[in-house]
């Protein structure tokens, strides 16, 4: 028989606790972590750290990625419901409000909100960023170059005219790095 659903929702309200709970616990390590970059790059350097240093050591993509394989090798391990793709969605924002604790970040994109751009943003950054709709490409890139925002996401091409050659012309005038 199935327990009534009253304490089916305590059992559901007991399991947000415990998430909850390790969420913190996982924020305040990635806060020390945050913490320890600092400290090894300042050993490492005598100098001040440029943004674009700073930055590097907080969002890596790679490491993230090793993150979003190792959590869904796990769940694969598990028995239970949850998919990989539901894993990686949800450890996206975990990663999203990792980088951004460490860090405040503000992520610019081409457009309005909702356009292509601010989704592209959202999915490649996670929610918890600050976000910022800015109007040109030539501005997301001086933005970026001069430290206003943290990363931008400019289109490369689109379903329509294709190859946005502007664009491209843009962004090789400048020492940015596309991830």
């Amino acid at each position: 028989d199935l327990p009534a659903l009253g304490d089916l929702r305590k059992k559901i309200d007991e399991c947000d606790r415990a998430i909850i709970k390790l969420l913190n616990d996982r924020m305040k390590v990635c806060q020390m972590i945050g913490q320890a970059k600092g400290r090894m790059m300042a050993m490492e350097s005598k100098e001040a750290l440029s943004k674009e240093e700073e930055k590097k050591q907080v969002y890596r993509p790679a490491r993230e990625k090793l993150v979003f394989d190792k959590v869904a090798r796990i769940n694969g391990h598990m028995p239970g419901p949850l998919t990989d793709t539901a894993v990686r969605a949800i450890y996206r924002e975990v990663m999203s409000c990792s980088i951004n604790l460490q860090q405040p970040t503000t992520i610019g994109y081409l457009g309005p909100p909702a356009s292509s751009s601010h989704v592209a943003a959202v999915n490649r950054f996670g929610a918890s960023m600050a976000f910022r709709a800015i109007s040109s490409t030539a501005d997301i890139l001086s933005l970026v170059e001069n430290g206003a925002i943290s990363y931008g996401v400019i289109p490369i091409g689109n379903s329509h005219a294709g190859l946005e050659s502007n664009t491209l012309d843009e962004l090789a005038n400048t020492q940015m790095k596309i991830y």
